[in-house]
């Protein structure tokens, strides 16, 4: 038999590396997917502890920040944009759940949904911190910061209920700040040249299927707060329902679990429906004072 070509051994064991290095990578950004579920999904559990205190808030603004520190984290292993197509599949569950969890922070703080750009800024941003101006060496001391600085950090806009009018994309960031410098995370000169030059961007399709994962949470916000004897947060929260349910109808998302989702969120609707229908009639009959004790003591406010 012939011998293999001594080139022909080097570019299989330069494969072989290539391959190796690929399936780790892959491993990586999988745990770091896994623990972002996790973590999201304790942010959310947060969330419904309570009425949103000031305490309550910074805690989950705190969750909010450990969330794209992983997302960051995924940032890291990945090479480019390509390979961040190439990857999605191992971390799309993850970044589902990760905007549950803020669009539901998002809307307990300004009574809105977040637009799929607010969230890809608010990642860049972290990922991409600007870095301020040093002064040129020439310069002396007392002149340095003679320049009023602006902030870097553009105004949030204002984003209605209805999704489907806001357009995605990529804002704008500062340059890159060096925060590569995790162990799990070290790349080639080559591969970290490239990352400088790309932003994070959701899919719309993680973006949807997370929004639409918000209406149960909504669901459950109403009812507790029906339990406690609050009659207008159902009647907010199934506004914000009827609002994304008719959004989100008219998409032909072709994903399998997009008609499970529709249906789960037609589901809700129908009960945050029922629960303002009984709430409405209740308070025909009895005055509010008692309304609301009647709520409060019901282990169930949808039978009261």
């Amino acid at each position: 038999a012939r011998s293999i070509e001594p080139d022909a051994i080097t570019m299989l064991r330069a494969l072989s590396t290539e391959y190796d290095a690929r399936n780790n990578r892959r491993e990586r950004i999988y745990r770091i997917a896994r623990e972002l579920t996790i973590r999201s999904k304790k942010m959310i559990f947060l969330l419904h502890r309570g009425n949103p205190t000031p305490q309550l808030m910074k805690s989950a603004q705190k969750a909010r920040e450990e969330l794209h520190g992983l997302i960051g984290d995924i940032y890291d292993a990945l090479i480019d944009k390509d390979d961040y197509w190439r990857m999605l599949n191992k971390f799309s569950f993850g970044l589902q759940e990760f905007v549950e969890a803020v669009s539901f922070f998002h809307y307990i703080k300004t009574k809105r949904i977040i637009a799929k750009q607010e969230i890809e800024n608010d990642i860049n941003q972290q990922i991409h911190p600007p870095t301020p101006h040093a002064s040129h060496p020439n310069t002396p001391a007392s002149h340095a910061n003679t320049t009023p600085q602006t902030s870097s950090k553009a105004p949030q806009p204002q984003v209605d209920c209805t999704i489907m009018e806001k357009p995605g994309g990529v804002a704008s960031i500062g340059e890159e700040s060096g925060r590569h410098g995790k162990e799990d995370s070290k790349v080639s000169g080559g591969e970290r040249k490239s990352r400088h030059t790309w932003k994070f961007e959701l899919s719309y399709q993680d973006y949807l299927l997370g929004i639409a994962d918000i209406t149960g949470e909504l669901m459950r916000l109403g009812t507790t707060a029906a339990g406690l004897g609050d009659r207008e947060k159902p009647l907010e929260v199934l506004q914000v329902i009827r609002t994304l349910y008719s959004s989100l109808l008219s998409v032909n998302l072709r994903h399998r679990e997009w008609k499970k989702k529709m249906e789960v969120m037609f589901a809700s609707m129908r009960k945050m429906e029922q629960l303002s229908y009984k709430l409405a009639i209740k308070g025909k009959e009895y005055p509010p004072h008692m309304l609301k004790a009647m709520l409060a003591s019901a282990r169930d406010p949808e039978r009261v």
